[in-house]
């Protein structure tokens, strides 16, 4: 009797940089944005009442902060559970993310600050926007170029799609 086996290569958990991967969107991702939402706190209450604007589109950046902390999470959780659409998600995140910052940062640019604080919360801004496209590319790179990757994410093999032209051979194991 044959067994045509499903996918041999077909890894069934994150691992390694996988791994070190989901942790980042899990864990770090989300704990550094907090980190800033909470430490602004203090200096934006100081200044709410005199620049409006600046409140406003401060009020809005903290619910995308924590949108966008929703979203890792889901992210870095589809990875762990090796979920079909993980890596998709994850390459989605890894898009919205920078773009997101710079919306933001353009967006406080536009607030109702001083000439000198709209400047130093652009150019902190600025810097937040190039480590996050580096983090982005960096993995970027490792989702489409990773063996443990297309290993862990690959669809399984079917039977059917076996016997299509243009498909991968299944292999064939007999049993004793």
């Amino acid at each position: 009797m044959e067994v045509v086996r499903q996918n041999p290569s077909k890894v069934t958990k994150a691992g390694g940089w996988l791994l070190l991967f989901a942790i980042t969107l899990l864990v770090i991702n989300p704990v550094m944005r907090l980190v800033g939402i909470v430490s602004s706190f203090g200096p934006v209450a100081s200044v709410a009442a005199n620049y409006p604007r600046f409140t406003i589109t401060f009020a809005i950046i903290f619910a995308c902060d924590v949108a966008m902390m929703v979203f890792s999470i889901a992210a870095g959780v589809a990875i762990l559970r090796v979920r079909p659409s993980a890596v998709r998600l994850a390459k989605t995140f890894l898009l919205v993310n920078p773009l997101y910052l710079f919306v933001a940062t353009v967006a406080l640019g536009y607030s109702d600050l001083p000439a000198k604080a709209n400047d130093a919360m652009n150019i902190e801004g600025a810097n937040q926007v190039a480590r996050t496209l580096i983090y982005t590319v960096v993995w970027t790179i490792y989702l489409h170029r990773s063996r443990r990757v297309r290993g862990t994410f690959a669809p399984p093999m079917s039977r059917a799609s076996a016997h299509m032209p243009g498909a991968m051979p299944a292999r064939k194991v007999s049993s004793l």
